[in-house]
């Protein structure tokens, strides 16, 4: 069939040169596969790192929320704490040299900025009698407490008579003083 040596070797050489573009083809779709497969996977190692930055992220941003959500919490009474906060009250009335009595305590379920917050609003209504002196600190110490608190009425007025400075004789200068107060304090339901 084939009479001439060179035509073998051309039709040799053609086919070993066919061979070598279809390995050279193969090779190529091979490279690309593994390439795009590599782009997959180094976009799912990007994700992946971008979504554990933003996770560091957020624990830093709650551990340094964390003292904040501590006094905020601590400003609101305990669910089972206005019990305590009453007797708190009348402590601090008394160590002032004052009468303290607690005329009524509401809860206010219905107030529409509190609406889904899971707190409620106490409000407490009591008169205070004992000297002015007394009757200020006990008020200035009611407006430090670490509660947010709001005085919403305050009523101040001298009866009239006198109260003992130390326990002994009655000084005219010291007069009955007696305080009408509301107060509001937040507290968790």
């Amino acid at each position: 069939m084939i009479k001439s040596p060179t035509k073998k070797i051309a039709i040799i050489l053609g086919v070993i040169v066919l061979g070598i573009f279809a390995l050279y083809y193969f090779i190529f779709i091979d490279i690309k596969n593994r390439n795009e497969h590599a782009s997959v996977l180094l976009h799912d190692v990007n994700a992946e790192i971008a979504k554990q930055e933003y996770i560091v992220s957020l624990e830093h941003t709650i551990e340094s929320l964390t003292p904040d959500l501590d006094r905020v919490n601590s400003s609101v009474i305990a669910k089972d704490g206005d019990v305590k906060f009453i007797e708190d009250l009348e402590t601090m009335a008394k160590s002032n040299g004052l009468k303290i009595t607690i005329d009524s305590l509401m809860l206010e379920n219905n107030n529409p900025t509190l609406v889904g917050s899971g707190l409620t609003v106490l409000r407490v209504k009591a008169k205070t009698e004992g000297n002015w002196s007394g009757t200020y600190t006990f008020l200035s110490e009611l407006e430090s407490l670490p509660l947010k608190i709001k005085i919403d009425k305050f009523g101040f007025a001298s009866l009239g008579g006198d109260v003992p400075a130390d326990g002994k004789k009655p000084v005219k200068t010291n007069k009955v003083w007696q305080s009408i107060l509301e107060i509001i304090v937040l507290k968790h339901k």
